[in-house]
């Protein structure tokens, strides 16, 4: 999560001092719809995917550690999401 609110998923490589993020592919998630399951105990989420920073040449980018709010793992299905979206292109 960033400080502009913008969710994003990438691959992450934090430097030795912590100051700045490698960030490669970055893609902002964006949430489509959400509903309860058929049955009504939890939700079904449609997302999807853009490139972050789309008019660079580059897919890395090293980023101030300041810019960024929250970083956490995310749930398996979102990554596998992820990695079928970065090989599609």
């Amino acid at each position: 999560l960033l400080k502009n609110k913008e969710t994003i998923i990438s691959e992450v490589i934090e430097s030795i001092d912590g100051s700045t993020y490698q960030l490669v592919d970055p893609r902002v998630v964006l949430l489509q719809a959400s509903k309860p399951t058929e049955d009504g105990n939890s939700t079904s989420t449609t997302i999807s995917y853009t490139d972050w920073l789309p008019l660079s040449e580059s897919r890395n980018f090293t980023i101030d550690g300041d810019y960024v709010v929250l970083i956490t793992d995310p749930i398996e299905s979102l990554v596998q999401s992820y990695t079928q979206a970065r090989q599609n292109g």
